[in-house]
């Protein structure tokens, strides 16, 4: 293992730091909950910026940047690439890349803890992606092998795995 023979040649500690898995959408398949997904707008922001604040400390980003989140929210809505589901308020998002090659990655993908289990983020993802399929050759994303739960909604709406990949620090 790389990590291993780097760690003896230079005399540095490692550990690793994530897992993580390429999909790639297979065969699509519609996912439902109540409410219904719209494009993130400018009025989203102020509920959205400590949203993807927890986002980002929950995944384990947690330097303090709420400028710099609402800088990249705004850029995303901006560009058209941030949707939102809604249930009488805003309970997920679901961010895009922009094409590249033909191919767009989804993520990130949040819903609000107390509004999980209801399959808001299936239906967003698959929303989201259902409208990129439709323009681009091929759709992917990026899951942490440590949750099961994104995994298996991944699975249900086509998304078949392609790759892992492993994240290490050295000290």
């Amino acid at each position: 293992m790389f990590a291993e023979e780097y760690g003896v040649r230079t005399g540095r500690s490692f550990r690793q730091t994530e897992r993580a898995r390429l999909h790639r959408l297979g065969d699509f398949v519609a996912q439902q909950a109540d409410g219904a997904p719209r494009p993130a707008g400018a009025a989203d922001l102020d509920a959205l910026t400590p949203m993807f604040g927890k986002y980002r400390a929950e995944v384990g980003h947690t330097d303090e940047r709420a400028a710099a989140d609402r800088q990249w929210l705004e850029q995303r809505v901006e560009r058209g690439r941030l949707w939102v589901w809604e249930d009488g308020r805003i309970v997920s998002f679901v961010g895009h890349q922009a094409p590249v090659f033909g191919v767009a990655r989804v993520g990130p993908v949040d819903t609000a803890p107390e509004f999980r289990g209801r399959g808001y983020a299936s239906a967003l993802t698959a929303a989201v992606t259902g409208r990129l399929r439709k323009v681009v050759d091929e759709v992917c994303l990026f899951t942490d092998l440590a949750n099961p739960t994104s995994n298996k909604i991944y699975a249900a709406i086509g998304f078949r795995p392609v790759q892992d990949f492993v994240g290490y620090a050295f000290a």
